[in-house]
């Protein structure tokens, strides 16, 4: 039996070899597939700090410092920080309520945990309950801003500290003195700066050796 040849070997063995090894090397182009990745745009969320609302309450200070503040603070979202402040700027509280404090008003700021606040003031009045006499020292203040003052009486009162601060125009500061008190001398230095001013020596007698409960005694400062 014949066997017929094809072309390939009569080419051949070593076109064969030479043909396998250019297939070996031929280039194959394989399309690179792009892969686009596409992100859904960041949620925004609205904060409607419109929400947060305060409801401020106050008791009266009964001549020794007894006065309360407390606010309620509703919407927003908790939980809530807080700092009162008195009319100096001074910090008194960093709590809901704020207990002993003196007549006079003071300013809550209230702030959620995404940042919205709110401001309310309250008052706190003056309601003596002390046996004693009252006199009132009414101070009108032309400096600039707010000036330490400091007074002494003679006797000593009951219910006020010493040194205070006043604010620009007019300050009312009741003093409670002993009871039966028909004389008392009242002494005051205040600030310009760093440099204190002294003022004169004022003394209140109760009219025919009466008390000195009730009387008014103006006071002007200024720098």
């Amino acid at each position: 039996m014949r066997h017929r040849l094809t072309s390939l070997w009569l080419l051949g063995p070593g076109t064969v070899l030479l043909a396998l090894m250019l297939g070996s090397c031929a280039k194959v182009d394989v399309d690179e597939e792009v892969i686009t990745q596409t992100y859904d745009d960041p949620i925004v969320y609205e904060v409607d700090c419109a929400a947060l609302t305060l409801e401020s309450f106050s008791t009266a200070d009964n001549g020794l410092g007894t006065g309360l503040v407390e606010t309620m603070a509703t919407g927003g979202t908790p939980p809530y920080a807080y700092e009162w402040a008195d009319s100096t700027g001074a910090v008194v509280g960093l709590t809901s309520s704020v207990f002993n404090l003196t007549a006079g008003p003071y300013t809550v700021d209230v702030t959620d945990s995404l940042g919205c606040s709110v401001s309310d003031t309250v008052e706190v009045g003056l309601e003596l309950s002390i046996e004693g006499e009252v006199i009132i020292l009414f101070v009108t203040s032309n400096a600039p801003e707010a000036t330490q003052l400091i007074v002494q009486t003679e006797p000593s009162v009951f219910n006020y500290p010493y040194t205070t601060f006043v604010e620009p125009g007019l300050t009312e500061i009741p003093y409670v003195l002993p009871e039966n008190t028909v004389e008392v001398e009242v002494t005051y230095t205040w600030s310009c700066g760093n440099v204190f001013q002294p003022g004169p020596t004022i003394t209140v007698s109760g009219e025919g050796g009466y008390p000195v409960g009730g009387a008014f005694v103006p006071i002007i400062i200024g720098c």
